[in-house]
């Protein structure tokens, strides 16, 4: 008897510390609300075989634990609909739950939403890949062969023929479409077989982007093309901002955009000819008074000279607009226009006083019979001029 109990023990396991045990994390149940795509149900169902595999769940309590992955709004019209649904099975329980939940669009509606979609700047190629393939379940792309002899077989699903097609189409980057297009046997790559070049290129074009390039060689054709949009639209929309004269009350833009391609940065204040009216009565006021001349210098002094830049600007474009299309009051020429006494510094034009001084026309031309002299011909870089 020693023996046998001797026997025993060495044939016994040792016994595991129960420190080193650890418990599984539990799995938590999927949900489901009102009002989802059919995109969310098949993910839904998903989620919920997936539980039940990882869940020793007896079988007469699934339905049980399928009613509660329903929020309470749901679960309230499930029940409301149909008391003992519950006690009809799984399958007419899924069935109640997606009449109740999944919102009815018409299959037309989802293909025409479906080959509208575009990959969003930034989006990596695999997100886009899975939202148009979970959206393209959806849209039943199967056709019925019309031989008799396939009568009896199953439709044909020609689903990943559209999500490839969409893939293309629906690529941000124009340079990577563009090699996408230019592979010679594009027609029998796969849809993943399609998502893994382009990933390739996407990181390509990522790690040069990283990299210290000169100039814009680094940029791509698409972020050009929207850098340059998104600041025309800005451009836009600050020339149309439209404001009041502060003398005449008169209605202005506020903002001009001038030759060079720039617009003034502060707003305007004054019409072109309030503006010109307000600055001759200025000149005026400053010739008569020597120390109202000097207080105007300082105040133009104490101007920045972007300011100054911009109303001087503003003020010759509306003294042509005005001369091209003025009053029978006021009538100006291109080629006449009276304009204060500027001075150009290191920050732009500067508008400036001084005291009134005689004028003097001059006019200049070259003379043709000192270029045809004899001495003139010998001596090329003697030029004849008269004034």
């Amino acid at each position: 008897m020693a023996m046998f109990q001797s026997h025993l023990l060495s044939h016994q396991r040792p016994a595991t510390s129960s420190s080193s045990s650890q418990k599984l994390p539990p799995i938590d149940r999927p949900e489901i609300c009102q009002d989802v795509s059919d995109e969310d149900w098949e993910t839904f169902l998903a989620q919920w075989n997936h539980f039940k595999r990882c869940t020793d769940i007896p079988p007469d309590r699934i339905p049980d634990h399928l009613y509660m992955c329903c929020d309470k709004s749901l679960a309230k019209l499930v029940i409301r609909e149909d008391p003992d649904i519950i006690t009809k099975g799984e399958e007419e329980l899924k069935k109640a739950i997606k009449r109740l939940a999944v919102i009815k669009i018409a299959t037309s509606v989802r293909r025409t939403s479906l080959l509208s979609i575009k990959q969003k700047p930034g989006e990596p190629i695999r997100e886009f890949f899975a939202n148009v393939k979970a959206s393209a379940k959806t849209c039943k792309f199967e056709i019925q062969c019309p031989h008799q002899c396939c009568n009896n077989h199953p439709r044909i699903d020609y689903t990943s023929n559209v999500v490839k097609d969409i893939l293309i189409a629906g690529i941000a980057d124009v340079d990577i479409r563009k090699e996408i297009l230019s592979i010679q046997d594009l027609d029998e790559k796969t849809d993943k077989d399609l998502v893994d070049i382009i990933e390739a290129k996407e990181i390509a074009m990522k790690a040069w982007n990283n990299t210290p390039v000169l100039g814009t060689a680094g940029i791509s054709q698409y972020r050009r093309e929207t850098k340059l949009d998104s600041t025309s639209d800005s451009l836009k929309v600050k020339l149309a901002l439209m404001g009041k004269c502060g003398t005449c009350n008169k209605e202005i833009s506020i903002y001009k955009k001038f030759p060079s391609g720039k617009i003034n940065k502060t707003p305007f204040k004054q019409c072109p000819k309030c503006w010109r009216d307000n600055s001759q009565s200025k000149n005026s006021a400053s010739a008569r008074s020597g120390t109202s001349e000097m207080a105007e210098i300082s105040s133009s002094s104490a101007k920045t000279g972007n300011t100054e830049m911009a109303e001087v600007s503003g003020f010759f474009i509306g003294a042509i607009e005005e001369g091209q299309h003025g009053d029978a009051d006021s009538q100006l020429t291109v080629n006449s226009i009276d304009l204060d006494h500027h001075i150009f510094t290191e920050e732009g034009w500067r508008r400036a006083s001084s005291p009134s001084h005689p004028k003097l026309r001059l006019r200049v031309s070259t003379s043709k019979e000192d270029y045809s002299s004899p001495l003139t011909k010998n001596s090329p870089k003697t030029h004849g001029c008269r004034g």
